[in-house]
Order: structure tokens, then C-alpha cells, then sequence
């Protein structure tokens, strides 16, 4: 869950862009860092949440089955905070 939440989106996206090759023949990656050092679980948590937030490029009718299941989960997700007392 945690590898999903929005909240870190920017932290993700900075590091897979300063490990992204940078086309040089010297074989620079991006601000100097070497993908290698990116931990296994840490690229299967940046992976996810980049499954979990490319539904838009999808077919519109896919994104839009997407949208409905997350509007779902979201809306049972707020429903189980109310029921216990945490603030929404």
C-alpha cells in the first residue's frame, strides 16, 4: 500500500530520473547515480506505483473501469475510517 501512495510519487520519480541512462557513449546515467544502487524491493515498489497510476494511457474504456474500481476503493476505504473513529 504504502509503495502506492501519492504522497511519495515525486520521491520516485526523481530517483528513476537520475538513474535513467542519459545517452552519452560514456554510459552517464542521469545526475551521476548508477541504477544498481536502487534496492531490488525499492524497483518493485517504484514499479507498482507505476502500474498503479498508468491507467490513463489505457484505452479510454479500460481508464475508465479503472477510475470506477478506484472511486470504490476509496469511497469503502473512507467508510471503514468513519466507522472507526479516524478522521477523514
Amino acid at each position: 500500500v504504502l509503495a502506492t501512495d501519492m504522497a511519495s510519487h515525486f520521491e520516485q520519480v526523481n530517483e528513476v530520473v537520475s538513474t535513467a541512462p542519459t545517452g552519452r557513449q560514456d554510459g552517464a546515467h542521469g545526475r551521476g547515480h548508477d541504477p544498481s544502487h536502487i534496492e531490488p524491493n525499492r524497483f518493485l515498489a517504484i514499479m507498482l506505483h507505476a502500474c498503479d497510476v498508468s491507467h490513463p494511457f489505457r484505452s479510454l474504456e479500460a481508464h475508465i473501469q479503472w477510475s470506477r474500481r478506484l472511486e470504490v476503493e476509496f469511497f469503502a476505504q473512507g467508510d471503514l475510517e468513519k466507522e472507526r473513529g479516524m478522521p477523514i
